[in-house]
């Protein structure tokens, strides 16, 4: 399926971490360009690099200077973005700082006559999860209530907010499964799992879908 991507520019933060990256990769894959943003400068320089290598259009940055400056990084790069995927937001304790990244995102979209947010939650938003702090959950589920309130605040602005809720996918560079053991279906699944669904919803192919946060977990939720 043609996700209708190709000229699309994407900003794409959390790009160091396993997820992030398939969905940095699944973007490119379908002919968008990415500005790759992480705390870690080395690790979103090198995933640039490799992407550059495979035919992408890509830059990167440090998220440590803040979602702002990343938004006018993409406008001097690009334009501007019409596509962001704002990953490991679970990760933080501040509140605040998520819904200020969220607002700005949804600002920047807006001025430019619309566009897509997804939001990296957790299967632990919901459900209990061994092993996952409280603050880690608690984040995840204020995540998923962010993503209900702006897609319907932001819909008149042409702005399209969802979620996707990640368990049982197994980091390949640790070996470590994230999350939740997938099952029913058996064994954890790869990043790109998540990357298919992410790129699904922050294409025009899902224009009609906002607000809902999607679990990807191999059934776990489900007994």
């Amino acid at each position: 399926m043609d996700l209708e991507l190709k000229g699309k520019t994407a900003l794409v933060t959390g790009a160091g971490s396993v997820i992030g990256e398939a969905v940095a990769r699944r973007l490119v894959d379908e002919g968008a360009a990415v500005l790759l943003a992480d705390e870690s400068a080395a690790a979103a320089d090198e995933l640039a690099a490799a992407l550059r290598g495979a035919g992408g259009e890509v830059e990167s940055s440090t998220s440590d200077r803040g979602v702002d400056a990343l938004l006018a990084a993409a406008t001097e790069w690009r334009g501007g973005v019409q596509l962001a995927w704002l990953g490991d937001m679970a990760g933080t304790s501040d509140l605040a700082e998520v819904i200020g990244s969220v607002e700005a995102v949804a600002d920047h979209l807006a001025s430019r006559g619309g566009g897509s947010i997804v939001m990296q939650s957790t299967t632990a938003a919901a459900w209990d999860v061994p092993g996952v702090s409280a603050e880690y959950a608690a984040m995840g589920a204020a995540i998923v209530q962010l993503a209900r309130q702006a897609g319907a605040r932001r819909a008149g602005d042409g702005v399209r907010v969802n979620a996707v809720c990640p368990g049982g996918i197994e980091d390949s560079r640790t070996g470590r499964v994230i999350d939740q053991a997938a099952v029913p279906l058996a064994g954890a699944a790869p990043a790109a799992e998540v990357a298919d669904v992410a790129a699904f919803l922050l294409s025009p192919r899902a224009d009609y879908t906002t607000g809902q946060a999607i679990v990807i977990d191999g059934g776990a939720s489900i007994i």
